[in-house]
């Protein structure tokens, strides 16, 4: 109870602090394949759609970042399935960013409580009157700092990520982000 009061206090007096949003969702399997089916049509279940499904079974308070191979339905559960899911069981709309809004919209991305971003890492940085700046490394630090929810879509490894924003984003995205990485052969033809 006393750090309860200490905390308020310092809420009283400027300090932000929020809690991560934490959900558990027992049974999103038959909306998540709902949702598959009315996109999509005829698909392909992935084994790391079951990682997803645990995901939303308990978020543990984290994100989710979706990385590795192209063509497995990353952009259509950022796009359209996690969406979906949010406004079905929490009444969330979640705001959709694409990798060509990263660096013109990321004033406006580090307003949101929910985000999602796609196809992180084929950003450039972003150079306005001499000025560099990257969108991304940005907005994880706001994600991390102010605890919000973030679903991020790459073709990155993790070691990809590192390289090219270094340690310190890397790690903010292990803080916020559960990671789940695709194997499986596109489905593009």
């Amino acid at each position: 109870m006393y750090v309860r009061n200490i905390l308020k206090e310092l809420l009283d007096h400027g300090f932000n602090y929020e809690e991560w949003f934490h959900f558990k969702v027992e049974d999103s399997k038959p909306f998540v394949q709902d949702v598959l089916e009315e996109v999509l049509g005829e698909y392909t279940w992935f084994p790391e759609y079951d990682e997803i499904i645990d995901w939303m079974k308990d978020n543990k308070g984290k994100g989710l970042i979706l990385c590795g191979k192209n063509g497995i339905g990353k952009t259509i559960f950022a796009k359209f399935v996690i969406p979906a899911f949010f406004l079905e069981y929490f009444k969330i709309i979640m705001k959709f960013y694409s990798v060509y809004d990263m660096n013109e919209k990321v004033d406006e991305i580090m307003t949101k409580k929910f985000i999602i971003l796609d196809d992180v890492g084929n950003e450039e940085q972003k150079i306005e009157y001499g000025d560099r700046r990257w969108a991304f490394p940005e907005i994880i630090d706001y994600v991390e700092q102010r605890n919000r929810l973030i679903i991020i879509t790459s073709n990155f490894t993790p070691v990809a990520f590192e390289k090219k924003y270094g340690l310190r984003t890397r790690d903010r995205i292990k803080s916020c982000c559960r990671q789940i990485v695709f194997t499986g052969d596109s489905l593009r033809r």
